[in-house]
């Protein structure tokens, strides 16, 4: 399994991230109906990335009959 930042996935979330930074600090616009879709694009994207990293964690180890560890 290839590490995270490897992934295609990881740079879009990291676009669409520094995207929705930019714009929910108001620099290319002034209206804050943008800035506050900025910044739920940036939630969503980000859970999203989490989520998809999570899945093939999780089917990368059922795979191989990992156990998890207890804490």
């Amino acid at each position: 399994m290839k590490p995270g930042w490897k992934t295609s996935e990881f740079w879009l979330t990291l676009a669409a991230q520094a995207a929705g930074a930019v714009t929910s600090a108001g620099l290319p616009t002034d209206s804050k109906a943008v800035q506050i879709a900025a910044v739920a694009m940036q939630a969503l994207t980000l859970l999203g990335y989490q989520h998809s990293r999570a899945t093939v964690k999780r089917k990368m180890s059922d795979a191989f009959g990992a156990k998890e560890v207890p804490q």
